[in-house]
């Protein structure tokens, strides 16, 4: 029976259970680890296992792959009753959670976690399953054999699939996925930890807690943006200080967040830090204050006065909505993840903080960078950055920077992804940049998506930009009849299905579309007409390529739509999504 196991595992920490790295390295970067297979069999009771100790919050990695009888087998023999199966399918009595659910468990911790991949590997499931294992803790991941797991049947593979353009070849998200499996793993070794201040927060939210006080009680019009990777313990800081506001100054707190469930967190440290505090229909008082939860929406509807508002995972709510808080708001603090299973918030920090520049000139940024629920330089972390690039930045600019002119656009094919590593990370680094939120699905969308087309526009090895393009249209007699009957709504050719349903064109559906799905350019070369250079050349491509139709469908703006018609493209429809 063909079976690979493996663990990533950190070395052992102090009883305070925070831990450092030495502060003249990046956490990331760390020794060889060697890969020393423990014995399969049923892990010890939970005082004893050496993988679950509260003086030792490094994570590890257990890989189990071989046939899905023998992957969960295991994998059951190893299970405790709290821990989390994400799957379809496991061994009775294990109640699996599947993957398209886990997004209620978050907030919720576990010390094992099995990510059952046997039949699909779900990109956005496994992202969120890494924060939610508890520092000490393990993840095992069930595979196919990792030689053969890219050429295996996928659902989520499948999923990428449209009409006119099923899956071809084995998938380069799982080859790749399979040979950083194969790698050895990395793991700091053991530091002292630093002794915890008076409260049990680290340094830097007691740093943050000091600032949201300042926030609310000194200069207006000064918002604090607060952000950090998962598990830095923002909710916790923003909590622990609206505790205290209330207590010290019977303050009129609100708190939004895109919803309801994501401040939980944030509400039980209220409570902890003011055990008395009395229940109210959507949120708490005290000492004279309160403190309560209002949807973004209805903030802007009909504001209510207070005299701070809290914003949760900020990244998370349209920016539009966002800045009109911020313009209605005096005294405002945001928190978001830049690093996480919510997509990555890069794109969003990018466009606050212009925003922000602009609006509220004063306005003041605090960055959580220890970790508070695993230790500083954690495996397990390190594993998913790199897997699923939710660090990913764009590359860095050459000195002197490069005029347009001197730039080459080409295509780039998806195997080149998967040939030359180095071409992935500042490719996905550009669009992260570019978008508001892009998500870790997004990297399987890129290197798997059969009607996906690249374009990149590079500086000798540098690249500078990038366009994605949906091939879209040409579909068979019979499926164009039952779209415009409203029968089908085939996955994909979005384009084609709404110019023919929307705006009376239904030739669309028979014709070769080209969809402009990204357009992503280096933060610091925008508005220098490298975007214009990559859709002038796309096309060229087209005519030449005999395609019907080049369009897009993106979110509005002022500024976008600018874009969009200096190039001769006309508005065909303007919807509306709230």
């Amino acid at each position: 029976m063909s079976r690979r196991q493996r663990e990533i595992a950190g070395g052992r920490r102090s009883a305070q259970g925070r831990g450092e790295t030495d502060p003249g390295r990046d956490p990331r970067q760390a020794p060889r680890l060697p890969v020393n297979p423990p014995a399969a069999g049923v892990l010890p009771a939970a005082a004893s296992d050496p993988f679950v100790n509260p003086a030792r919050l490094h994570r590890a990695l257990r890989l189990l792959s071989g046939s899905p009888d023998d992957c969960r087998a295991r994998a059951a023999g190893q299970w405790r009753e709290d821990g989390i199966w994400v799957g379809e399918q496991a061994p009775s009595p294990v109640r699996p959670v599947p993957a398209r659910e886990l997004e209620r468990l978050l907030g919720g911790e576990t010390d094992l976690l099995v990510f059952d991949a046997l039949e699909g590997f779900d990109v956005e499931a496994f992202a969120m399953a890494l924060g939610m294992v508890r520092g000490g803790g393990r993840l095992l991941l069930l595979t196919p054999p990792l030689e053969a797991w890219p050429r295996r049947p996928d659902r989520e593979m499948e999923r990428l699939a449209v009409s006119g353009w099923p899956p071809v070849g084995p998938s380069r998200f799982l080859q790749r996925l399979a040979n950083l499996l194969r790698e050895p793993l990395e793991a700091p070794p053991p530091r002292p930890a630093p002794a915890l201040p008076e409260g049990g927060l680290t340094a830097d939210q007691a740093a943050g807690v000091a600032r949201v006080h300042r926030t609310a009680t000194g200069h207006p019009r000064r918002p604090l943006l607060i952000t950090a990777d998962r598990g830095r313990g923002k909710s916790t800081l923003l909590g622990v200080a609206a505790g205290r506001l209330l207590e010290e100054r019977g303050a009129r707190i609100l708190v939004t967040a895109p919803r309801r469930a994501a401040t939980g967190i944030l509400f039980e440290h209220v409570r902890r830090t003011l055990p008395g505090a009395r229940p109210t229909g959507n949120g708490l008082e005290a000492g004279g204050g309160s403190i309560r939860f209002v949807a973004p929406d209805a903030l802007v509807a009909d504001p209510p006065a207070a005299d701070l508002l809290l914003v949760d995972e900020a990244a998370g709510i349209p920016l539009p909505l966002l800045l009109q808080l911020v313009e209605r708001y005096n005294r405002l603090v945001m928190a978001s993840t830049v690093h996480g299973y919510e997509g990555s918030g890069r794109g969003f920090e990018l466009r606050l903080k212009r925003a922000l520049d602009r609006l509220r000139p004063g306005w003041q940024h605090h960055r959580l960078q220890q970790p508070v629920r695993w230790a500083a330089g954690d495996p397990l972390e390190a594993f998913g950055f790199r897997a699923l690039l939710l660090d990913a930045e764009p590359p860095p600019l050459p000195e002197p920077v490069p005029s347009p002119g001197s730039c080459l656009v080409r295509a780039l094919g998806q195997e080149e992804l998967l040939r030359q590593p180095g071409l992935l990370e500042p490719l996905f680094g550009l669009l992260v940049s570019a978008h508001y939120r892009t998500k870790p699905s997004d990297l399987r969308y890129l290197m798997d998506a059969p009607n996906l087309r690249l374009w990149v526009v590079q500086y000798r090895e540098t690249l500078l930009g990038a366009l994605l393009v949906a091939e879209e249209g040409g579909l068979p007699g019979p499926l164009r009849e039952s779209i415009l009957a409203g029968a089908r709504r085939p996955r994909g050719h979005l384009l084609p299905q709404l110019l023919a349903t929307r705006c009376g064109v239904p030739e669309a559906l028979g014709a070769r579309c080209w969809r402009v799905v990204r357009i992503a350019v280096h933060p610091r070369l925008q508005c220098r007409g490298l975007g214009s250079r990559l859709l002038a050349h796309l096309l060229e491509e087209a005519r030449a390529g005999g395609v019907d139709l080049v369009g897009s469908s993106f979110g509005a703006t002022a500024e976008l739509a600018r874009f969009w018609t200096r190039l001769d493209f006309l508005p065909l429809r303007l919807g509306h999504r709230r």
